[in-house]
């Protein structure tokens, strides 16, 4: 216990003798990096202060919102996230809480901002690279998975998310390309397809509605860089207007009435 209380002080006593960087060689010598930067997570400016050494962040980095309350607290081992890290809401209380093991998070609890928990991530590794994690929804059991491998300096997530009903059905299939997103499927509960979305690198997205029984209901475009409607049409040859385009926006799932 000493000395690990040794170790803790040490630590403190190292950062606050580090100097700010200010070059790339600072940080392979050893310095503290101060930033302000908008994050959206937080929703606002926030300040950070992050230990480097060999070029690496290390240590424990702390992020605070502009009133001066913490934000978050994360530790770094070589670049990555090891240990437990956490954030927090504007009003103190914890946000989310994530044990990591060199980058992958493997325990998790996340929660609303009256502190009730809203989900819980846990993780399944088949060996040590590659691992599936799983994020459960407590209050109705659906829940997301998706695969995550380890290489020799960081972590490479899977393209492929899928997110299951409290049931094991499927619900969701979230494709992503080049680190964007590309496809997304949704089904219905009964496992028929409900909607198909591509997404071009331009902004334009093209959507696929279907009814309840899976058949085709309603094809359209869109430019999601200044929500532009490009025209589209009703599986019943019915014309698209901006009137029902702003229906189906309203909407935010199927809109079933548009084509009637």
């Amino acid at each position: 216990m000493r000395y690990f209380l040794f170790c803790i002080f040490g630590t403190l006593l190292f950062a606050d003798s580090l100097p700010e960087c200010k070059s790339v060689a600072d940080k392979e010598k050893g310095c503290i990096e101060k930033k302000t930067f908008f994050d959206e997570d937080a929703k606002e400016e926030v300040t950070s202060e992050a230990i480097f050494k060999n070029g690496k962040k290390q240590g424990v980095e702390k992020t605070f919102y502009k009133n001066g309350k913490i934000f978050s607290e994360k530790k770094y081992r070589d670049d990555l996230l090891h240990g437990v890290s956490k954030v927090y809401y504007k009003n103190g209380k914890l946000k989310d809480e994530v044990k990591f093991d060199r980058g992958i998070p493997m325990l998790a609890n996340f929660f609303y901002k009256n502190g009730k928990l809203k989900e819980i991530l846990q993780t399944e590794c088949k060996n040590d690279q590659e691992c599936i994690t799983k994020v459960t929804n407590v209050r109705d059991d659906s829940y997301t998975e998706r695969k995550v491998v380890r290489g020799e300096n960081s972590i490479v997530w899977d393209n492929k998310i899928q997110s299951f009903f409290g049931d094991g059905g499927l619900h969701e299939i979230v494709i992503y390309k080049d680190d964007q997103l590309s496809h997304y499927t949704s089904f219905y509960p009964n496992g028929d397809l409900a909607q198909e979305i591509e997404y071009k690198k331009d902004g334009v997205i093209y959507v696929k509605q279907y009814d309840r029984k899976g058949s085709p209901l309603i094809e359209y475009k869109e430019n999601l860089k200044n929500d532009e409607f490009l025209g589209g049409q009703c599986a019943n040859g019915k014309k698209l207007t901006i009137a029902h385009y702003l229906r189906i926006k309203k909407a935010k799932g199927i809109a079933y009435s548009v084509c009637q």
